[in-house]
């Protein structure tokens, strides 16, 4: 049996500090709006790193990025909200923020730290996912790495199905400068010779030359699979090979608009973890099947809640059955989310359900659940829907 996978998660926000002697925005949000040091957005981390600790999760003193740790900083990527958003005030200063979990076991004491981490964040201060962040889900294996099949089986899962994953994150993350479709982005579906006639080769073209012992090493895949013309891809697979820093040798998932959601970002955990057991876990006569009954059925009719459902996870599609966005909206529709950008909704219940204090210190919670600590048997994997 198979030792449970790893994640790490990296959340990008915005956070408001309204400034000293003005009136409260919001005055019924619980969050903290006053700083005396609202100069130093450093301060800002160390304020986040003192809430995280008093909640019981795994922090240190110093801001000093530890895979162990929880780890805040600021992130210049970021931008505040747009400035018709609901949030939006001029008695606020905004600060560019990304709070990064350690390297968890994929187990359920893994999923509530992240709950509370959320919950701590929402409740604790003013914080919005804005249109310029994002929510990166970091998935491997230990320190082992994955196997050369199991990318090739990932890459070709994402290539062929690229359409119906994209249907999952709104319109403004289907082809922003971070999280470009493969198929356009990659080196591999940025080559000229995969152009024939005018047209981008085909997905069995595709899914031939994945399979052909052309493609035998994890090298070659990486590469092919990387960015070009100064983009982000929506899949980045540059962690499994050249210079590893320390002991990440994952695959980053960056399509997902930020979110301080903590049900929503389990469940974005829960998928791309299960999309990489998948990968790892079938054998070829069914994986042939799973692409047939594709081409059977047409891109246009097969949807991603079908192509969860085909493939084991069937909680994730359930909880996305109802929670699809359009493809192909019109450009000039694209960045109207910010009409419903707003602080992140409290979750004074979900610190309640954990036991979490606002005011004083809390229960630690379970420490064997970091990369660090010896993994524990996994429950056993559902069998495929075939």
């Amino acid at each position: 049996m198979c030792p449970p996978l790893t994640f790490g998660v990296e959340f990008e926000f915005s956070l408001a500090a309204a400034l000293n002697g003005s009136p409260d925005p919001h005055p019924s949000h619980p969050g903290r709006a006053l700083y005396p040091e609202i100069q130093r957005v450093h301060a800002f981390c160390d304020y986040i790193n003192s809430s995280f600790h008093q909640a019981g999760l795994p922090t240190q003193r110093r801001q000093t990025q530890d895979s162990r740790f929880w780890y805040t900083h600021v992130d210049t990527t970021v931008s505040p909200p747009h400035k018709d958003a609901p949030c939006q005030s001029t008695e606020y200063k905004w600060h560019p923020m990304e709070v990064n979990s350690p390297a968890y076991y994929f187990l359920p004491e893994a999923l509530d730290q992240v709950r509370v981490a959320c919950a701590v964040i929402t409740s604790n201060y003013r914080a919005v996912p804005v249109r310029s962040a994002g929510l990166h889900m970091h998935v491997g294996n230990g320190v082992e790495g994955f196997s050369f099949e199991t990318v090739r089986n990932l890459v070709s899962l994402l290539w062929v199905f690229e359409r119906q994953f994209s249907t999952l994150h709104p319109p403004h993350r289907h082809d922003g400068q971070w999280c470009s479709p493969l198929s356009k982005m990659s080196v591999y579906g940025h080559h000229p010779r995969n152009f024939r006639q005018g047209r981008q080769i085909g997905i069995f073209e595709v899914l031939e030359e994945l399979f052909s012992d052309e493609w035998h090493d994890m090298d070659r895949l990486v590469w092919q699979m990387g960015h070009v013309c100064n983009r982000g891809c929506a899949v980045k697979f540059a962690n499994l090979t050249g210079p590893v820093q320390g002991t990440k040798k994952t695959i980053e998932f960056r399509q997902h608009a930020s979110t301080l959601d903590g049900e929503e970002t389990v469940m974005w955990i829960k998928t791309v973890v299960g999309l990489l057991e998948f990968a790892r876990d079938v054998d070829e006569v069914q994986f042939t099947k799973l692409m047939i009954e594709f081409a059977e059925v047409g891109p246009e009719e097969f949807t991603v809640v079908q192509l969860l459902r085909k493939i084991g996870l069937k909680e994730q599609a359930s909880y996305y059955s109802t929670r699809l966005y359009p493809l192909d909206v019109h450009e000039d529709d694209i960045g109207l989310e910010f009409r419903s950008q707003n602080l992140a909704e409290p979750r004074l219940d979900v610190l309640e359900r954990f036991g979490v204090s606002m005011s004083g210190k809390s229960k630690p919670m379970a420490t064997d659940v970091t990369l660090q600590a010896p993994p524990r048997p996994p429950p056993p994997l559902e069998a495929l829907e075939w």
